[in-house]
């Protein structure tokens, strides 16, 4: 295959717009109208149980501002709970409701479908272009913090 730099740029982009449409839309849960970034910090939430909100946003790759902003939003919609930290008076502790354990446990069965597809398209590399996909993945990830 000839190196075409802008193929690349173009494809990247278009992965991008296509992410960033995807995180616009809203999912249906229940009653619930929920943004991919509500279901992910749900998601957060529910697989670190008990955490607070300085470690939400590490990580989540966000501010505390943001976090907390997010937090409110799910506390009003009856997803989250928050709770007085045992060990410091300052600290917010986050919890999932009922309603957040149900809406975490059906987004988990979306990405273990998600995920088998993806494994699919993996399982055809060879080991040597699984690897150079990770490096290029982790590249692209450091690229995007700068």
């Amino acid at each position: 295959m000839e190196r075409n730099d802008d193929v690349i740029f173009e494809l990247m982009e278009r992965i991008l717009n296509k992410t960033v449409r995807e995180f616009n839309k809203k999912k249906k849960y229940k009653d619930l109208l929920l943004s991919v970034t509500e279901l992910h910090t749900i998601a957060a939430i529910g697989g670190n149980e008990g955490i607070n909100l300085i470690n939400l946003a590490k990580l989540k790759g966000v501010t505390k501002g943001a976090s907390s902003q997010m937090v409110y939003k799910l506390v009003k919609k009856g997803l989250v709970i928050k709770k007085p930290s045992e060990h410091s008076d300052k600290e917010i502790q986050l919890f999932l409701t009922l309603l957040g354990k149900d809406v975490y446990k059906q987004h988990a069965r979306f990405h273990k479908n998600n995920r088998v597809k993806i494994s699919i398209m993996l399982d055809a590399f060879s080991d040597d272009t699984y690897s150079e996909f990770a490096k290029v993945l982790e590249n692209y990830d450091k690229l995007l913090d700068t």
